[in-house]
């Protein structure tokens, strides 16, 4: 990706005739973005939101599992062969629907968490393109893919949280 990055801004730099030395360049730190924007703290919130009656039931499972162990433990020398049989049995049958339900939970949230990400990134590159265009700027760059930077660069990533921030 880097590579690509290099050679775009190459053949744009080759290209250009010699009074292109006002190129107005701007790169920003989109990792930043991200952790400083107000819309990511709306998707942490709304998840949260999404997914807390599941969560609140895996807990109480979780605390089912452990009640019947502990009676396990200690009414063992009490318990008939059978019922102590029964109760292991049924320990084995929570465990595994909790196992079950709890990787389920995992991977739709994963998959919540994938889609919020991508909204939140669309975003982010529109941002990006509104405060570039209202700087006229001619390139942008992520802070990430620019080995070196004369100083002529202009750090945008503050200017794109304020204007995330008036969405």
């Amino acid at each position: 990706m880097k590579l690509v990055n290099w050679l775009a801004l190459f053949f744009v730099c080759t290209a250009l005739p010699v009074h292109a030395a006002n190129l107005k360049v701007g790169v920003v730190e989109i990792g930043k973005i991200i952790q400083q924007s107000p819309q990511r703290e709306g998707i942490v919130q709304k998840l949260n939101t999404e997914f807390k009656d599941r969560i609140d039931q895996m807990k109480s499972k979780e605390k089912s599992i452990v009640e019947l162990q502990q009676k396990l433990e200690r009414d063992k020398m009490t318990m008939s062969m059978k019922e102590s049989q029964e109760v292991s049995r049924k320990i084995e049958e929570l465990t595994l629907d909790y196992r079950l339900k709890g990787k389920q939970l995992q991977e739709d949230k994963r998959r919540r968490e994938n889609e919020e990400s991508q909204k939140l990134m669309i975003s982010i590159k529109q941002a990006i393109n509104a405060v570039s265009k209202q700087g006229k700027y001619d390139l942008v760059f992520k802070q990430e893919a620019l080995e070196f930077s004369s100083g002529k660069t202009v750090n945008l990533t503050d200017e794109v949280i304020k204007f995330l921030k008036k969405k």
